[in-house]
């Protein structure tokens, strides 16, 4: 376990694991769902693989629907490259943008789960319905978390390969 917890950045705890933790608590709290407790071990596990989904909703739903509304701007990804290499800051507040991001993500997630919630108990939808559209949903999201993620490698590519 201190292995796992030495090799995670604090990036990693940011964007993942506390809006993974704070989700799961909440989730219970609200009686929405209980992931339950096997093990110190596994409740890690289950907090990053929820906050790495939680991430990602904030990374390619929320991020564009709020930059598509002018809610947040941001600027070519070629400039802050430039800047963050000039500014060690810029890291440092990128990762607390990303926590906020997920948080917000956390607290959608959570409205959108009582939402099914509710739905499912008004339709009577079966469980394994909801189960195998959450499987779709996490399959939809992830490729295109895929996609972006190989968008930014090739940009970052592009970008040296520019370089004298």
């Amino acid at each position: 376990m201190g292995d796992i917890a030495a090799k995670l950045s604090s990036y990693n705890i940011f964007t993942n694991l506390i809006p993974g933790a704070v989700f799961a608590f909440i989730m219970k709290r609200l009686d929405i769902y209980d992931f339950g407790s096997l093990s110190a071990v596994v409740d890690v596990i289950m907090y990053y693989f929820l906050g790495v989904v939680i991430s990602r909703i904030g990374s390619v739903i929320l991020q564009p629907v709020l930059k598509g509304i002018g809610f947040v701007k941001q600027g070519e990804y070629s400039k802050f490259m430039v800047a963050e290499s000039k500014d060690p800051k810029i890291a440092v507040l990128l990762e607390s943008s990303n926590l906020y991001r997920s948080l917000c993500s956390a607290l959608l997630t959570t409205l959108a789960a009582y939402s099914v919630k509710l739905a499912a108990e008004y339709f009577a939808w079966s469980l394994r319905s909801i189960e195998v559209c959450t499987v779709i949903f996490l399959l939809v999201l992830f490729l295109l978390s895929y996609r972006k993620q190989t968008m930014f490698i090739e940009n970052r590519v592009q970008h040296h390969s520019q370089q004298p």
